[in-house]
């Protein structure tokens, strides 16, 4: 019990006892009058004085020594703890941020390797207008982009602020990211053909080339109209496809396109598009065209017009007439463009009947799908331009990714008539926009697995 008593207790009894067995010592000394003095007393008590004054210099010693340890202790805690969180707050990333540089070339790289499509957004007092283009390079200050729309680069754009939205291909998902970034350049990409003529007039139908600084962060977010679905084949009722030039405007009639040159191979069986008769003969034992419908009129009456010009005991053609179209595959879709699979044979094919199947090559395309919800076939116009082109090594197949410019809503009781509307404002089909997300989210709760 004595070891856990606290020091200055054990001093004070210390004193007291020196104190006692002085006062004790002192009277007997005195009693006896001894002449000389007792020895080892003087000695016996010195020592014991001195003794304890050491333990009390000792422990006063190893007082500081602890208050000074404990001190320097409570600072460095301090110090350490101020520090993490300084470094905790400048390290935080919010969910669905990339503010890694590394991380963010990576990811740029692959959208590159991927032939990813970036829409570039500008915002202006009008709303937002956009283009679409192809990223091309990236290097560790900037991310080069391929604009094959555009035909000029106004030296306005210089310093502008745009919002850009691409996607990548991970494992099985598609992640979707959007970054605010600035145009820091733009230039003309050289021709592909080193012997093409150089100058000012050699490069009017040049590719420019977008400089955008590298972003600080990219944020995981999707727009709709980057939604592709792989449609299961069972709902695609038909596609067919005919070649446009550049300035030949949407058709409101879709005889006028004659036979079209491409077509899913097996939608003779599925395509309910077959069903209707058109009352005028197509190619070229077609009259005169059908002017086109008056747009205040009943556009519905304008194939009356030529009505009586097919005898009765001929039958009317079916449309579209897809028995010598070459055969073409719908790889996925959404809502502001599709993509299309053309075998070798078919792509040369089609070049060869004059069909453009380079970047900025235009197409019109009707397109029917089958709504389970609503148990119908939906008819789409679709006025096409090629965004991107990609040619398999091996087998020579091309892939077209293309961008929905202008949309038609095909008639039920006649396809080859389109009431022709504008996009949305994200640039889309929303009709078809809402198909797509429809059938994603039923594909996803029947798989229990993201749907890309």
């Amino acid at each position: 019990m004595s070891s856990a008593a606290p020091f200055p207790l054990d001093f004070r009894l210390s004193g007291l006892v020196t104190d006692l067995v002085t006062d004790l010592v002192r009277p007997l000394a005195d009693g006896l009058s001894l002449p000389f003095p007792l020895p080892g007393a003087a000695s016996f008590l010195a020592e014991i004085s001195r003794n304890f004054g050491n333990y009390q210099a000792d422990f006063s010693l190893v007082r500081e020594f602890v208050l000074i340890v404990a001190a320097v202790a409570a600072l460095l805690a301090a110090v350490l703890l101020v520090g993490g969180l300084r470094q905790r707050r400048a390290s935080y990333t919010p969910e669905g941020w990339v503010n890694d540089p590394h991380v963010i070339r990576e990811l740029f790289d692959a959208a590159i390797l991927q032939r990813g499509r970036f829409e570039m957004q500008f915002h202006g007092p009008t709303g937002r207008r956009s283009t679409y283009c192809t990223a091309v390079a990236v290097t560790r200050s900037a991310l080069t982009l391929e604009c094959s729309l555009l035909r000029a680069v106004p030296e306005s754009w210089k310093g502008r602020e745009v919002d850009c939205y691409f996607r990548t291909q991970q494992k099985r998902m598609q992640v979707y990211y959007q970054f605010t970034s600035v145009i820091t350049g733009a230039h003309r990409a050289p021709p592909p053909d080193r012997n093409a003529p150089r100058g000012p007039g050699a490069t009017a139908d040049a590719v420019w080339l977008v400089d955008l600084a590298l972003p600080e962060k990219l944020e995981r977010r999707q727009k709709r109209g980057f939604l592709r679905l792989d449609v299961p084949r069972h709902l695609v009722l038909g596609l067919a496809a005919w070649p446009m030039e550049a300035d030949t405007p949407a058709p409101a009639d879709g005889r006028r396109l004659g036979a079209p040159l491409l077509a899913l191979p097996d939608a003779t069986s599925l395509n309910s598009f077959t069903a209707h008769a058109t009352p005028c003969p197509v190619g070229d034992a077609a009259p005169d065209p059908v002017p086109d419908p008056d747009p205040d009129g009943d556009a519905a009456s304008a194939p009356a017009a030529c009505a009586d010009t097919v005898p009765d005991d001929v039958a009317a053609p079916l449309f579209p007439d897809i028995s010598q179209a070459q055969p073409v595959a719908l790889l996925n879709l959404s809502g502001g463009g599709l993509r299309l699979l053309l075998p070798r044979a078919t792509a040369r094919a089609a070049a060869a009947r004059g069909m453009n199947l380079d970047i900025g090559g235009r197409f019109a395309a009707l397109l029917e799908l089958y709504d389970p919800q609503h148990d119908r076939s939906l008819g789409f116009w679709l006025q096409c331009r090629i965004q991107n082109r990609f040619v398999a090594f091996e087998t020579r197949d091309v892939e077209l990714g293309a961008q929905v410019l202008a949309w038609g809503q095909a008639r039920d009781n006649a396809p080859h008539m389109a009431d022709w509307k504008p996009l949305s404002d994200e640039g889309e089909v929303e009709p078809l926009g809402n198909w797509v997300i429809r059938r994603h989210l039923e594909l996803y709760r029947e798989s229990g697995s993201d749907v890309v």
